[in-house]
């Protein structure tokens, strides 16, 4: 399948949350942050629900919590490229 790639900025918000006695607890404060990168879709629907992308920004906030991760806007697009081997 091809799918176009872009060069974008990803502005997301993110938060901690810790479980305590075996309630899942997160964060009230959402902190912001953003992350340049190649997505091949533009919409934030799809980027919100890919397990594997929030996965990548929730490491870069080094935690032993959980991160929670939402994406709130992608800006500077380029287009790079088509591509038939992207999963």
């Amino acid at each position: 399948m091809r799918k176009k790639l872009y060069h974008a900025i990803v502005h997301y918000e993110w938060r901690t949350a810790r479980y305590v006695k075996g309630i899942y607890k997160p964060s009230k404060k959402w902190s912001k942050a953003n992350y340049e990168t190649v997505v091949s879709t533009l919409s934030l629907d799809v980027i919100n629900s890919d397990s594997r992308f929030l996965n990548k920004l929730s490491i870069k906030h080094k935690s032993s919590n959980d991160v929670e991760v939402k994406v709130t806007e992608i800006v500077k697009l380029k287009y790079l490229c088509m591509s038939n081997d992207i999963y």
